[in-house]
């Protein structure tokens, strides 16, 4: 299972509405991030939330947040009162996947 999907799961288990937005564009040959940096695309409705999610690996969340911080467009949709979040799953041998979730500002 990808860390999309399993961060979709996750939101679901939750009650927060999802839809991925990343999508493979076949001329480019390479997976699109709407905006550069957001994966999926929740509302929080208990929690008055729009969250943009990049999702990854545990190895590659650092990367993933810096990628979010030199966004230009990741100032303007927090500037717009949005949330950034990174989720990123790891593998433990004892007690299967975890999760680290970091709220980005900038």
């Amino acid at each position: 299972m990808s860390p999309t999907q399993r961060t979709r799961k996750e939101l679901h288990r939750l009650g927060i509405i999802s839809q991925i937005t990343e999508h493979w564009n076949p001329f480019a040959k390479l997976r699109q991030d709407l905006f550069g940096f957001i994966d999926i695309l929740a509302i929080d409705s208990k929690n008055k939330k729009t969250i943009g999610i990049q999702c990854t690996s545990r190895a590659n969340h650092n990367a993933r947040k810096q990628k979010i911080l030199d966004s230009v467009l990741a100032k303007e949709w927090l500037l717009c009162g949005n949330k950034i979040e990174v989720w990123s799953w790891g593998k433990l041998k004892k007690s299967g996947w975890t999760l680290k979730k970091e709220e980005i500002s900038i």
